[in-house]
């Protein structure tokens, strides 16, 4: 039995809009806050609006996509897994420290995502 390894259509998308937005968002200023490193990138809100943009098209982006509800239990929604590590690929090829820094999208967001409440997750999460 063979097994396909290319990337549906829906997650093509999401890698090319995330590398489009690393490579011309987060490699142009790397070097700028690489020198400046306690200095907040501010330009990273203009990437926080691209990924929220994907989020709410694409509805397997963000903090709580990963949740676990319950009209989506019958259903395959390892899409949100795979674009997230798409994102987080692409993102870290613009610039590592930066992907981290970008707004609800850092580490704690995935601890926000896995055990959040609806209260939490409305106030911390995106």
């Amino acid at each position: 039995m063979a097994i396909n390894l290319e990337l549906p259509r829906k997650l093509q998308a999401v890698m090319d809009t995330t590398h489009q937005g690393a490579a011309e968002l987060m490699r142009p200023i790397a070097r700028k806050y690489d020198l400046n490193e306690h200095a907040y990138p501010i330009e990273l809100d203009t990437l926080f609006s691209l990924f929220e943009g994907a989020s709410s098209a694409m509805a397997f982006a963000g903090a709580d996509a990963l949740r676990d509800q319950e009209e989506r239990r019958d259903t395959n929604h390892n899409g949100a897994n795979m674009a997230a590590l798409l994102q987080t690929l692409e993102a870290s090829w613009g610039d590592l420290a930066m992907m981290l820094s970008v707004p609800y999208q850092g580490l704690g967001n995935a601890a926000i995502s896995a055990v959040a409440t609806d209260e939490q997750l409305e106030r911390l999460g995106k």
